[in-house]
Order: structure tokens, then sequence, then C-alpha cells
């Protein structure tokens, strides 16, 4: 039996320590460039601000990671999958794919007499206790 690949999402400091020297590195191009369109004083409000923006991309790039992590794991469940992973597992169980459809009928139910309900209308079932 094989066991299941755990993935480890960076920590929020890993990726601002990495954004950081990867800004730091970005000035430090800049500032050596011969068309240099920077100006000292650009490049040290850049410096001084690089925590900062370093922690901002660390915190966003850790969020993207969370959302992938979660959405590739949901498409691993036939039930929670969706579109084209949706498509893949009927494939593979050789169901194929009905077209939505609109529901048709009567319905029954209780309420205020007269009240008219609009076309369209979405009507829910309240679920069983």
């Amino acid at each position: 039996m094989t066991t299941p690949i755990q993935v480890e999402i960076p920590t929020i400091r890993d990726l601002k320590d990495n954004a950081a020297r990867q800004l730091q590195q970005a000035l430090t191009d800049a500032s050596l460039s011969a068309d240099n369109a920077l100006s000292v004083a650009d490049i040290k409000l850049a410096r001084s601000n690089l925590d900062a923006m370093a922690f901002v991309q660390g915190v966003g790039i850790h969020g993207a990671y969370r959302y992938l992590k979660d959405f590739i794991a949901r498409q691993a469940i036939p039930t929670k999958a969706v579109e084209e992973y949706l498509d893949g597992w009927l494939e593979a169980y050789g169901i194929p794919r009905k077209e939505a459809r609109v529901a048709t009928g009567v319905a029954l139910g209780t309420g205020e007499a007269g009240y008219i309900i609009e076309a369209e209308a979405e009507i829910f079932r309240p679920r069983p206790r």
C-alpha cells in the first residue's frame, strides 16, 4: 500500500524571505544596469519599503498555495469535482454527462393565499431533520 504524498505549503516567513531576496536582487540589478531608469532616491525608497513589499507578496503567495492545495484536493473526490475534472471522473466510470435542464411540474406548499410567485423564482425544499 502506498502512502499518500504530503505536500507542505511554505510558511509565510519563508515566502517573505524569498520575496525579499528577489526584490533586493531586482533593486541591485536595476541600480547596476546601464540604462538605469531608477534614481538613487527611488532605490532608497524601494529599499525602505522592501520588508513591507516582501511581506505582502509572501502572504499573497501563501494564500494562493492554500487555495490550490484545497482545490486540487477537492478534484480527487468525484462528488466535489468541477468542470473538466468532473468530466474526467464521469469518463472513468463510463457515465455520460447530462445537460442541465429546467425543472417543470407542480409544487405544493403552504403560504399566504393570493401571493404570486415571480416567474423563474427558485423554490427550495427544506431539508428533513
